[in-house]
């Protein structure tokens, strides 16, 4: 992969950035652990709980990649950013009209594909300082 254009920021700053980034992929980790569970929970009850966790873990972690992804000018975490607030709306979509089936489809196939690439990149291209 190729590194990413970086703005001049202080040292403190990389370190908080780092540590937010962590933090970030420990969320992202815990969302991830959550979709694979709710394809194998078998009360809607159970699931409708942890929605509420996954939603806001992944408010928080789109406020920090869209935070990353302006301050580096990095195109993919914009573009993987994009698709994962699109994909957001179908998963309210899905809730509205009760389609269980399709909302674990999204979370699995569409919103998991996407964290997974985005801890990569923070892995690769933002952690190798730190």
């Amino acid at each position: 992969m190729k590194k990413v254009k970086k703005k001049a920021i202080s040292t403190e700053t990389k370190e908080v950035l780092g540590e937010t980034l962590r933090i970030t992929q420990n969320a992202s980790t815990a969302v991830i652990n959550i979709i694979k569970y709710l394809s194998t929970v078998g009360s809607e009850y159970k699931a409708f709980n942890l929605l509420s966790d996954l939603f806001k873990a992944l408010e928080w972690i789109l406020e920090v990649f869209e935070y990353i992804g302006s301050c580096y000018e990095d195109e993919k975490i914009i573009m993987n950013i994009k698709a994962l607030m699109l994909q957001i709306n179908n998963i309210l979509f899905c809730m509205e009209n009760e389609d269980y089936v399709l909302l674990c489809d999204v979370l699995e196939a569409d919103i998991l594909p996407i964290l997974e690439y985005l801890n990569k990149v923070v892995d690769e291209e933002y952690l190798w300082e730190n």
